[in-house]
Order: structure tokens, then C-alpha cells, then sequence
């Protein structure tokens, strides 16, 4: 009987995740990192306690991760944390046991030897140059913060350069401003030239960053390379989500937008919109489009388009801000559809949303302008007697204004008959062509037009800025064949369409600038829609 409770015991205790944790380096010197992983074999909300690490170890980052997985059929979860971990002293060390809730990972034995430098990275060196990076592991377009810190003891001179950070597989942006400041090290004072950079890779694998060089400055003098280590960075693709579309890896995302949930406006009067998108540590040309421009209801024009960047030393603020006019097309209420921007958080490593909900406009008919009231003078009814202040009549002055009316009268009709029959003669001379000719021209360019189109819709949903450019030509010269269009000015003259023609402005930036991979064309292909669509309905 006690073996039966034992045992109910234990069924009914909740499951203990199975804790775990492995070193990529056990041997390493003093002022080197080692990453430190701790997995779980479930999905577990506490973090790990990392408060015994402090006494020898300085954590220069963390990042968290669940990975699923399926064995024989059913989802198997595990929970992942990759801690950067520098040594703040040499000998052997260990890495104490770590607490995930009821679970603690076994200890870790390390051996730190001396740096090549001498007992301190510092010592004996009157210039040091230091690198530190947050993570050595990010996603595609993501952040990492690197700290570059150029110890001396003796004053740099004024013409002094010491050199950025430079990699053709990643944009490199400074991070605030360069701090100086003095600190004391193993007994001896220094002062510290200190730069952070965000590092915002561009492509997948291993990147590295070129050594950051000194130069004194004087005359004959040579760039020196104070880097013992290059700095090397693991890139990883982008994660997979739940609702597959654009990549937008941040830290933090907001979304705002100045119109209320109900809102009220008349006939013939604009609404203007501004809709903002703010994201922490990714640049700002990655941001997407936010706001769709087809609603059946009313005209939505994209008036402008801002790209800002607030640079911070915990790294990039980016912002996207689309201003938009709405002009009602009827009266009545219209629904402007939600806003959902799916977005990637790399600190938590899952995926997020943020979202606008569905706004309304209700459209009431415009206010009648009362026409204004013109008050006559009243006549005598007093036949025979006339007003005192008013001039007798004069016979012969009247019968002069009325001959002369009737002769305008005569010459406005005689002009209004020959030109009936002259704009007679003149369609007589132009005929149209045969009714057959004409519909067999409209199936030609109607079918000319729907192929070029489904292709210019496959390159702007796939990105491809110079395909889209060239086809956007090719459907602009088979949906207006009347009109001359050799390039992107002719086609925003020709569709007369402002929101077309910053579209296609931004579209020649990324062009001329070497930028196509960073080029959008959802936008593009939203406008062109709705420029279709008023076309083929006769609404153009």
C-alpha cells in the first residue's frame, strides 16, 4: 500500500525539465571570451540564475531560444541560452552550478592562462587597443554592439587616427559619441578612448571585420595593427515564422498612427494620415511599407515617406513615417482594414506583432452654401407717376436697347449654326476605323497589358529592383500605347499619379545608389494595382 501512494506521489509531482550546460572552450587566456550554453528539454519560463558568475567572470551578453523539433510524430521543445562569458582573473576557475527552477546544470572546470601580453593585458604596454562584442551570434539584418576601447598612457597627439571598424558584408554605423575618460589598471593609470559601433549584417555565414588600425600621425609614421584577434561574426538566416513575409529582427517595435478608431469628415474634405513604425536595432531602410493604398470606399494617396535614425549607446532607433491624404469617394461609413507588422524578437528569439486596428471614417454630405438674396427696389403701383430721385424715361433709349439686343440675339445664333455644321464636317473627314479593327486592337493591348503585368507582380513581390524597372516600362508602354514612355517620368506623367511618382523616385534611388537589395516593391505593386483597377473600370 505505501509503494501505491509513493507512487500516485510521484505521478502526480509536475515534470522537472532536464538542465544542461557545455563550455566551447575549457582552455582559454586572460582578457579572451568563452560561450557558455545551458539548455532545457522543455519550454521554461524562469531564466537561469546567473548571479553566482559575477564574482569571476564579467557576462558581456546573453540570448534566449526555443527550438522545436518532431520525434516520431510528436513535438519535442527545447529552451536554449548562449551566455558570453569573460574571465576576470587567471588559474583554474569554475563555472558554479546554475538554478532553472528546480533543475541546476553541473559545475565546469576552466583553465585561464596568462595573456602573451604578461600577467595583465595591460602591463608593460603603454597603448592597448581592446574589442568587445555583445554576441558573436545574431540573425540576418539584426544588431550586434561592438566596443572598441584604445587604452594609453601617454596623451595622443593631436593629428593621432585611430580607424573604424570596415567589412563589405555588414553596414557599420557609429553609435553616440566617443567617450574619453582615465581608469586605473594593476597599479598603473591609463586614460581611455572608448567607440561603440552597430554591426547590421547584410549576408548569412562567418563575416569578419577588418583589424582597426592606429597612426600617430607624424610625418613618415605607418598604420599599426593593435588587434591580436580579428572580430568574427556567425550570421544565421532568418527564423522561421508562422505567417511567412517580410524580416524585421528587433529588440523593440512600436506602431502609431494619429487617427482615432471612429473618425468624421464630409464630402469633398481630405483626411490626412500619418502612421509611424519604430524598431530598435535594425537600420532604417529595412523597415517595411505599412500602409495599404486600395479601399473601394475612397482614394488613398502616399504623400510621403520619412526614414529616420536616432543613434543611442544601447544602439539604432529607426522610424518609418507614411503620410497619407484620404479623400472619401461616397458617403456613408469606410473602413481603412487593420495594420498587423509581424516582427522577429531577438531577445526573447520568437516571434511578435504589433498592429493598428481597423479605423472608420463616417462621410456625411457637404453643407449647402445658402445662395445669397438680392432685394429689388419696389416699383409705384401708381400708374403715370413716377419717383422723385428717378429721371424720367426717355422713349427713344429704350427702343435703341432693344434693336440691339435683338441683333446679339441674330449674330450669337447665326455664329452657333455654322459651327454645328462646320464640327459636322469635320467628323464626316475623321472617321473611326472599322468597329472589328478597334476591338481586335483593344484584346491585342488588353492581353499584351495582363502578361506584362503578371510579370512586373512576380518581380516587385520577389524584390527584383532592376527586373521591375525594366518591365514596369513594358507595361506602361501597352497600358497607355497612345502616350510616349521611355522612362520613369513619362509613366508618372502619364498615369498622373503623385503617390506613382515618389514610388518611382525611390525605385531609381536604390538603382543609382547600388541599393537593390534593400529595395521593397510591395508598395510599388500596391499602387499599380490601384491604378489598374481604376483604369479597367473606366474610373481613371
Amino acid at each position: 500500500m505505501r509503494k501505491l501512494l509513493l507512487l500516485c506521489s510521484l505521478i502526480s509531482l509536475p515534470l522537472q525539465a532536464a538542465v544542461n550546460a557545455q563550455v566551447n572552450v575549457q582552455t582559454l587566456e586572460l582578457g579572451e571570451t568563452l560561450q557558455l550554453t545551458i539548455e532545457a528539454d522543455q519550454k521554461v519560463k524562469q531564466n537561469p540564475d546567473l548571479s553566482s558568475l559575477h564574482k569571476q567572470f564579467r557576462i558581456v551578453g546573453s540570448k534566449q531560444m526555443t527550438i522545436s523539433s518532431y520525434t516520431g510524430g510528436e513535438p519535442r521543445f527545447t529552451t536554449r541560452w548562449r551566455v558570453m562569458l569573460r574571465p576576470l582573473k587567471q588559474g583554474p576557475l569554475t563555472i558554479p552550478a546554475i538554478r532553472i527552477g528546480g533543475e541546476s546544470t553541473f559545475p565546469i572546470a576552466l583553465n585561464i592562462l596568462p595573456s602573451e601580453r604578461g600577467a595583465s593585458p595591460l602591463l608593460g604596454h603603454q597603448m592597448v587597443l581592446e574589442t568587445e562584442l555583445d554576441t558573436n551570434e545574431i540573425y540576418l539584418h539584426s544588431q550586434a554592439i561592438l566596443t572598441v576601447r584604445l587604452f594609453h598612457q601617454q596623451p595622443l597627439p593631436d593629428q593621432a587616427h585611430l580607424g573604424h571598424p570596415i567589412t563589405t558584408d555588414a553596414v557599420i554605423k557609429p553609435l553616440g559619441e566617443e567617450r574619453r575618460y582615465s581608469t586605473r589598471l594593476r597599479g598603473q593609470n591609463y586614460q581611455v578612448l572608448e567607440r561603440r559601433y552597430g554591426i547590421y549584417p547584410q549576408q548569412t555565414g562567418l563575416i569578419r571585420l577588418e583589424p582597426i588600425s592606429y597612426n600617430d600621425g607624424k610625418s613618415g609614421s605607418v598604420d599599426q595593427n593593435l588587434q591580436k584577434t580579428p572580430i568574427e561574426v556567425a550570421v544565421l538566416p532568418e527564423a522561421l515564422q508562422k505567417r511567412p513575409g517580410y524580416w524585421l529582427p528587433a529588440t523593440q517595435v512600436s506602431l502609431e498612427d494619429n487617427l482615432q478608431p471612429r473618425n468624421s469628415t464630409t464630402m469633398g474634405e481630405a483626411l490626412t494620415r500619418k502612421i509611424t513604425l519604430e524598431a530598435h536595432g535594425i537600420v532604417a531602410s529595412e523597415l517595411p511599407a505599412l500602409s495599404p493604398l486600395k479601399n473601394e470606399l475612397a482614394d488613398i494617396q502616399l504623400d510621403n515617406v520619412i526614414l529616420e535614425e536616432r543613434m543611442t549607446d544601447q544602439g539604432i532607433i529607426s522610424t518609418r513615417t507614411e503620410a497619407l491624404t484620404i479623400t472619401p469617394y461616397e458617403r456613408g461609413e469606410i473602413t481603412l482594414q487593420a495594420i498587423r507588422i509581424p516582427w522577429w524578437d531577438v531577445s526573447q528569439d520568437r516571434e511578435k506583432d504589433v498592429a493598428i486596428e481597423a479605423r472608420l471614417i463616417n462621410v456625411s454630405a457637404a453643407k449647402a452654401t445658402p445662395a445669397p438674396v438680392t432685394i429689388e427696389p419696389a416699383l409705384s403701383d401708381t400708374p403715370g407717376v413716377n419717383n422723385p430721385d428717378t429721371p424720367p424715361t426717355n422713349n427713344s433709349n429704350l427702343l435703341i436697347w432693344l434693336l440691339t439686343g435683338l441683333a446679339i440675339v441674330s449674330s450669337l445664333g447665326w455664329l452657333y449654326s455654322f459651327n454645328r455644321i462646320r464640327i459636322g464636317k469635320q467628323k464626316e473627314q475623321a472617321l473611326p476605323p472599322p468597329l472589328e479593327e478597334s476591338v481586335e486592337d483593344i484584346d491585342y493591348y488588353d492581353l499584351s497589358e495582363a502578361n506584362s503585368f503578371e510579370e512586373l507582380s512576380l518581380a516587385c513581390s520577389q524584390n527584383q529592383c532592376a527586373t521591375s524597372q525594366l518591365l514596369l516600362l513594358e507595361w506602361a508602354q501597352h497600358t497607355w500605347p497612345n502616350e510616349d514612355i521611355y522612362d520613369n517620368e513619362d509613366i508618372a506623367r502619364a498615369s498622373g499619379s503623385q503617390t506613382l511618382q515618389l514610388l518611382l523616385m525611390d525605385l531609381e534611388h536604390h538603382l543609382d545608389h547600388g541599393e537593390e537589395h534593400l529595395w521593397r516593391g510591395d508598395l510599388l505593386l500596391e499602387a499599380l494595382d490601384k491604378i489598374r483597377d481604376r483604369r479597367l473600370t473606366g474610373s481613371y
